[in-house]
């Protein structure tokens, strides 16, 4: 009787010790790790933002290879969805409650049978070394004092697989090409009308502001005569040289829905791209990098044996007064081909 009184007291001056213990542990806990890694923003989001991808570099399904996975909700980004089922690390489903391309992503998470959620974020910044990935798990804990034990021991174990996620997820992206492939799209369109001003430059340093000053009078040109356009800018290359000194000729241009009557006086002429076939891809960045999608257009056409029937336009999707972010503009680049 004695022992049993003795192991009675002993286990009641543990609990008081737990207890007392558990009363200056924080309620709230956030664990935070961060890395840089040698790949652009793009690649690393899309392997976080979709949850297939997680089997290629989460901790924990190295940990347990067999467990069983459902996805559902969308493919990927907001309201993308996973549940598990494993018998080594249990059961539970995340969801992704917020998303911003290439640069934030928000799970929210419910272990087991708990009701209260843990909250996942990560951040991506682009910078000189590549992009910066800050990862951070966060959550309340209940007022048991088990509880809040229970995630002081778990948080080293918690940092561990954060760590090996990163280092994963670093060597995974660094692997991958650090460009996105180019996509050439093969369509048909309709008869363009627009009207148009004619530009001739020979000195290429002053490209940029011909654009601007051309754009700038058709826009006023439209305006004073109530022309509404039908569609985005573009530009249509005339003739195109790289070396500098040598003459280019281009067209700035607004598409509008019916023919007109240009006084000969004007600077402002109408004229159609006929329909037909396009062979067109798609830029995002600065306009002085959308080299890329004319040479990826060029060997599409040389590899499918078209033909360019044409002058090549570019249809300026973004107003760059409205979107100062360069990464986010798009531009349009199209091939007229049989």
């Amino acid at each position: 009787m004695k022992t049993l009184k003795w192991i009675g007291i002993i286990l009641l001056i543990l609990i008081i010790l737990v207890t007392v213990f558990s009363l200056f542990l924080p309620k709230e806990y956030n664990i935070e790790k961060a890395k840089t890694i040698d790949a652009p923003a793009w690649s690393v989001f899309e392997e976080v933002a979709d949850f297939h991808n997680w089997t290629n570099w989460s901790f924990w399904y190295q940990k347990d290879t067999t467990m069983k996975i459902e996805y559902s909700g969308t493919k990927k980004g907001k309201g993308a969805l996973r549940s598990w089922e494993s018998k080594k690390l249990g059961n539970g489903k995340m969801e992704i409650v917020e998303c911003k391309e290439n640069t934030f992503i928000k799970n929210e998470l419910y272990f087991m049978d708990s009701k209260e959620p843990i909250f996942g974020t990560w951040n991506f910044e682009e910078t000189e070394d590549g992009t910066t990935v800050t990862w951070a798990i966060s959550g309340e804990s209940s007022l048991c004092p088990i509880s809040k034990i229970q995630i002081l021991l778990g948080k080293k174990m918690l940092e561990k697989a954060m760590n090996k996620g990163l280092e994963n997820l670093s060597e995974l992206c660094e692997a991958k090409p650090k460009e996105l492939p180019i996509e050439v799209t093969f369509s048909s369109i309709d008869t363009i009308r627009y009207l148009a001003i004619k530009v001739i430059v020979t000195d290429k340093t002053m490209l940029d502001a011909k654009y601007g000053e051309a754009f700038g009078k058709l826009s006023s040109f439209l305006k004073e005569n109530e022309i509404l356009p039908a569609g985005h800018p573009f530009s249509t290359a005339l003739q195109w040289s790289e070396k500098n000194g040598d003459t280019i000729i281009f067209e700035v241009a607004f598409p509008i829905n019916k023919e007109l009557e240009i006084p000969e006086d004007e600077n402002v002429y109408f004229s159609v791209i006929p329909a037909g076939n396009i062979a067109t891809a798609m830029h995002l960045g600065k306009y002085e990098d959308v080299g890329k999608e004319h040479g990826a257009i060029m060997k599409w056409i040389q590899k499918n044996d078209k033909k360019i029937i044409g002058h090549p336009w570019e249809t300026y999707i973004t107003d760059p007064t409205m979107e100062p972010d360069t990464s986010k503009w798009k531009t349009q680049v199209c091939y007229p081909v049989n």
